[in-house]
């Protein structure tokens, strides 16, 4: 008995779709928004770093740069009173900005001549650029503008750019300053600030600027002082 042949019968095959690519977000000013910048009275600097991967996210490079320089600010009583290692630290950081965000001399007078920066950092969630949210900026740009300024303070702040938001350089230096120190309970006999506030007025104090502290306040306490002051920095 002869078999009957069978056809194979043919599937077809359909291409997966492909996603769009989205574009980068701009601001306003026809910024990139996925990356931080400096802002100065003048202009802003971008902080994009040179190891870009996909998405726009940044390689293992700053990530790591941003722990170290974590550890190393949090132990600076070991080599704060040392001339020679503020000088080293000065050198490092010079080198992380330039070999990071290609930020050179030009950059850096720049910025010493300004007095006053803001750090603005695009803000999306919580596992996107925590690099940029930890790395302590305030530190690292004072310290490697440190010669160039011959003693002038410069004021680094900071702004967390969420979606949506608007950013505004800072167009002066702060005059007026409330220092506010929260350590309620046993926690003022287990910690001392005395570092951390001295490290506020190094960078900040002069004597254009006035002085203000508040200790252990209440919500309502601090409300109060701030109305009464209105500082320029808290």
């Amino acid at each position: 008995m002869a078999k009957k042949r069978v056809t194979p019968t043919r599937t077809s095959r359909r291409r997966p779709k492909q996603r769009p690519t989205r574009e980068p977000t701009r601001s306003s000013a026809g910024r990139d928004t996925r990356f931080a910048v400096v802002a100065l009275p003048t202009r802003a600097i971008a902080l994009k770093p040179r190891d870009i991967g996909q998405a726009g996210k940044a390689g293992a490079s700053f990530p790591r740069a941003a722990m170290q320089w974590s550890y190393i600010v949090r132990n600076r009583r070991r080599w704060s009173g040392r001339e020679s290692l503020v000088r080293e630290q000065a050198a490092r950081a010079q080198t992380l900005l330039r070999e990071e965000f290609d930020i050179g001399p030009a950059e850096l007078s720049e910025l010493a001549k300004s007095r006053v920066a803001q750090v603005v950092i695009p803000y999306q969630d919580e596992e996107i650029g925590w690099e940029l949210r930890v790395f302590p900026w305030e530190f690292v740009l004072s310290v490697a503008t440190r010669e160039l300024r011959r003693g002038e303070p410069l004021t680094i702040l900071r702004q967390l750019a969420r979606v949506g938001s608007t950013s505004r350089p800072a167009s002066r230096s702060p005059r007026s300053i409330l220092y506010v120190e929260s350590a309620p309970g046993p926690l003022a006999q287990e910690y001392s600030f005395d570092s951390e506030r001295a490290l506020v007025q190094a960078t900040i104090l002069s004597e254009t600027v006035s002085w203000h502290e508040l200790k252990n306040p209440t919500r309502q306490q601090l409300r109060k002082e701030i109305v009464r002051l209105e500082p320029d920095l808290v």
